[in-house]
């Protein structure tokens, strides 16, 4: 990607560069390059570093157990277990918006928040609940029991 919509992208400022830039179309630099997208909340850009954050604070997606979940075809759903923490991740490959259900995590019997990491959406969970959304054309979910504040705590108690 461009650095900037200054000369050659803001990769040179020689008349002769090895490589020339994108200077035309949807993909010049002009139009597409890193200062531009820094300033938009709503580009790939700031996505993909949202996206990776969230990794990363999601440790038992690295670390944890999975299982993939029972799901309409287009669905991908897997479940995380590391140490008390659940999570599960839920992809829609389709084209069209997708009815979804996920069943009842938690192991000890009470009802838990299952929290949308995304959209901080709470969906309370009990032994006998599941719980449908519907995920958009192509779209994710990423869910987590007790969200990520519940994490936080219970590991500061921890350390």
């Amino acid at each position: 990607m461009q650095w900037s919509n200054g000369v050659n992208g803001g990769f040179t400022h020689s008349d002769k560069p090895i490589r020339p830039s994108i200077d035309r179309g949807p993909y010049a630099f002009g139009e597409v390059n890193v200062a531009t997208q820094r300033a938009s909340s709503d580009s790939l850009l700031n996505w993909t570093e949202r996206a990776l954050r969230l990794r990363r604070e999601v440790p038992e997606i690295g670390r944890g157990i999975w299982t993939v979940l029972d799901t309409p075809e287009s669905i991908l759903a897997l479940r995380f277990n590391w140490e008390s923490e659940t999570s599960v991740i839920v992809h829609n490959f389709a084209g069209e918006a997708t009815d979804c259900t996920l069943p009842y995590f938690s192991d000890d019997g009470d009802a838990r928040e299952l929290v949308c990491l995304q959209t901080n959406e709470r969906l309370i969970t009990g032994p006998r609940d599941a719980k449908a959304f519907v995920l958009q054309p192509y779209g994710y979910r990423w869910f987590r029991l007790g969200g990520l504040d519940e994490f936080v705590h219970s590991h500061a108690e921890r350390h």
